[in-house]
């Protein structure tokens, strides 16, 4: 599975337009900025790929490495 932090799209917008929460997680994040949908699309096909045969029960957590708290 995937877990996506913040995506630039209409949804991410107005979430960091109301919610205090989603600024600090851009800032969080090593890049400062929201996630673009054509990275989480990249990061989804390449999990996908069937190259990936041997890759099984985990989640990807992609959000720029808002999570782990480190500016």
């Amino acid at each position: 599975s995937v877990s996506p932090g913040l995506i630039e799209t209409d949804m991410g917008t107005q979430e960091v337009e109301k919610s205090e929460f989603a600024r600090q997680m851009i800032e969080r994040s090593c890049e400062h900025r929201m996630g673009k949908a054509e990275e989480l699309g990249f990061a989804i096909a390449t999990i996908a790929d069937a190259r990936n045969g041997y890759l099984s029960g985990i989640d990807v957590l992609i959000d720029g490495g808002a999570s782990t708290g480190k500016k």
